[in-house]
């Protein structure tokens, strides 16, 4: 028959030491909230490819020079993400995803923007028209790979040291 140890002596044997400190593991361990981008960690692609033209453009209801007509060197970066790589081992092929680029500053390189749709509506501002090349590289995308890769971001530098980025 085995004997039934003493309440004390239980308590004692549940009490470990650690860091030169006495825990007692009768209470409820700490519950430790994780944010929850970590909850899920998804392993994701990206590749990311730039760009540079150069057009005149002049911000409507805008109070100050820039609502003259005036031009930019523009630099574009756009970001795409994806969670699996094609049969090949590609998230999406740089060059086809410079191509795209490239037929979208071909609209816009050494003309003056407030004349293009959607600009002849919409404010040609860098932020505009990050969200402007995200929306055309998305649909392109959509049909190409079947929503497996997304854009993930497009940034717009109008000067050296002013961007503007967009990403849903």
């Amino acid at each position: 028959m085995l004997e039934s140890k003493p309440d004390a002596m239980r308590t004692r044997e549940r009490r470990i030491r650690y860091n030169n400190q006495v825990t007692d593991h009768s209470r409820k361990p700490l519950v430790m909230r994780v944010p929850s981008s970590r909850k899920h960690k998804h392993r994701m692609f990206e590749v990311s490819v730039e760009d540079t033209f150069a057009a005149g453009h002049a911000l409507r209801g805008y109070r100050g020079k820039c609502e003259n007509p005036h031009g930019h060197n523009y630099k574009v970066q756009i970001t795409l993400r994806g969670e699996r790589l094609d049969n090949i081992g590609l998230l999406f092929d740089f060059k086809d995803l410079k191509s795209a680029m490239n037929e979208i500053i071909d609209r816009l390189d050494h003309k003056f923007i407030n004349d293009l749709e959607p600009f002849t509506e919409l404010n040609p501002s860098a932020e505009n028209m990050a969200k402007y090349f995200y929306e055309e590289i998305q649909g392109l995308l959509h049909t190409r790979t079947d929503d497996r890769v997304q854009v993930k971001l497009v940034k717009v530098w109008e000067t050296d040291t002013t961007t503007a980025t967009y990403f849903e």
